[in-house]
């Protein structure tokens, strides 16, 4: 974090939802003096959601690799890329999934804060994945159309 307030002073980061890290998330935003930029949120609703997501510039999704624990389907990374939020996300299990390099996102290696940095500046600054851009792709490739074909596919292997 303190290497994105290097690059952007006034960055909001947002870390909703609850979970076992919430403590040492909490100690670790006091400890690094970064409480004016970084902020935890427990007990969300889907509106209140919604509305974070319509406020961002885009989705981090920082998921690390741990031994037993597969990440599955990524759903939150569609959730923002709909509503045209580009996601910049660890290339991981179902995340890769989740989101299309270049198109509705990007992606940076897990643990690596530099390419963190890389992957979030490129999207943040670029202009080749603006929200409209982002929503059409999403809509193209985890819209009901083409799941609907993508299952029939599958499943009857037309």
């Amino acid at each position: 974090m303190p290497r994105l307030l290097e690059w952007k002073p006034g960055l909001q980061y947002w870390i909703i939802g609850e979970g076992p890290e919430e403590e040492r998330i909490c100690m670790t935003i006091a400890q690094m003096g970064i409480g004016k930029n970084a902020h935890l949120m427990k007990g969300v609703g889907d509106q209140e959601l919604k509305e974070r997501l319509d406020a961002c510039s885009a989705l981090l999704v920082p998921n690390i690799p741990i031994n037993g624990d597969m990440e599955g389907f990524g759903i939150v990374c569609i959730e923002a890329s709909v509503r045209g939020i580009p996601v910049i996300a660890a290339r991981l299990e179902g995340l890769r999934d989740a989101v299309i390099e270049g198109e509705t996102g990007d992606f940076f290696t897990p643990l690596d804060a530099g390419d963190c940095i890389r992957a979030l500046r490129n999207v943040i600054e670029g202009k080749s994945l603006a929200h409209d851009v982002v929503a059409r792709n999403t809509h193209e490739h985890f819209g009901w159309p083409f799941l609907f074909q993508r299952y029939l596919h599958e499943v009857f292997i037309f």
